[in-house]
This record gives C-alpha cells, sequence and structure tokens, in this order.
C-alpha cells in the first residue's frame, strides 16, 4: 500500500505539465498562487521536485478538484502500462 502511495506520487509529480495544460492557467499565475516565484517554480517543475506541501499548493491553485477526473485517469493509463511484479512469500 505504501508501494503505492509513492509511485502515485510520482506519477502525480510527472502529470505537472499535462495539468498545467488542462487547467488553461499561466506558470506566472500559478507560482503566484502557490506565493513562489516563476524561476523556482520552473525549476522544481523540471526536476520534478515539489515537496508534498507544495504539491497540494499547486493542486489547490489550478482547482484540482475540477481535474480531478483527468488525474485519476492518466495516473490509472501509467500504471497499466508498467510490467507487475510478482512477488514471492515466504
Amino acid at each position: 500500500m505504501i508501494s503505492s502511495i509513492v509511485d502515485n506520487y510520482i506519477s502525480l509529480q510527472s502529470s505537472v505539465d499535462n495539468l498545467i495544460k488542462a487547467s488553461g492557467y499561466r506558470v506566472e499565475f500559478i507560482a503566484e498562487k502557490m506565493g513562489m516565484n516563476r524561476t523556482s517554480f520552473y525549476l522544481k517543475r523540471k526536476k520534478q521536485n515539489f515537496t508534498p506541501i507544495e504539491m497540494r499548493d499547486f493542486l489547490t491553485a489550478i482547482r484540482a478538484d475540477e481535474l480531478e477526473d483527468k488525474i485519476l485517469v492518466e495516473m490509472s493509463l501509467e500504471a497499466e502500462q508498467e510490467p507487475e511484479t510478482i512477488r514471492l512469500h515466504g
């Protein structure tokens, strides 16, 4: 379960560009709503290293509740493309 939470978070980090496009907002507007300058936002976006709090602020800034279905679909599609692992018990 914890592994899937981390995987979902990583997937969310990699979806930032798509979410920005889907939101229709300009990067400058989102950065300002997050209380971050444009350069810092760009670097975090490029390196995909938003903190959990910054990611929450990002999703709030783009009104992620309106994009929730899109986020879930993208995450599901990514999960389907990943090969399943076999876990041995014992």
